[in-house]
């Protein structure tokens, strides 16, 4: 992918220009890959955590899904420590951490779509590349 964009951004520059176009080409490149990972690490943070908030709404004991999930959790950790108390703690711990994971999943596929459709978005603009002169 670098290739043929440092191809296309650089086409068009002189020899003497070369050495300039590069220096100044990477260093965008480098800006602009930085702002793209701390927006990426912002986006999955934000998304996570609107998944979080609606994941944790099915956590309740009126859920009687989640209510038989919890009771064979606290009864088979239960069975391992045999102690209730410590083993309602792990089962609310794991449930946690189950849900953290639920919603970074959801939140990684969001921006997977996210970025499917900028990508889509941008298919239109190759019309403007220039075109390879035939000899």
């Amino acid at each position: 992918m670098f290739v043929t964009l440092s191809t296309t951004s650089l086409n068009t520059i002189r020899r003497e220009d070369m050495t300039a176009a590069t220096s100044l080409y990477t260093l965008a490149r480098r800006v602009g890959g930085n702002l793209g990972y701390a927006l990426v690490a912002t986006l999955v943070e934000r998304f996570s955590v609107i998944h979080q908030a609606h994941l944790s709404t099915h956590i309740s004991t009126m859920n009687s899904a989640y209510s038989s999930y919890y009771a064979t959790l606290v009864a088979r950790l239960t069975r391992q420590t045999g102690d209730p108390v410590a083993a309602q703690d792990r089962a609310l711990a794991l449930v946690d951490s189950m849900v953290h994971r639920q919603a970074a999943i959801l939140a990684y596929n969001d921006l997977a779509w996210l970025f499917g459709m900028m990508f889509l978005a941008t298919l239109p603009l190759l019309v403007f590349l220039p075109r390879r002169r035939r000899a």
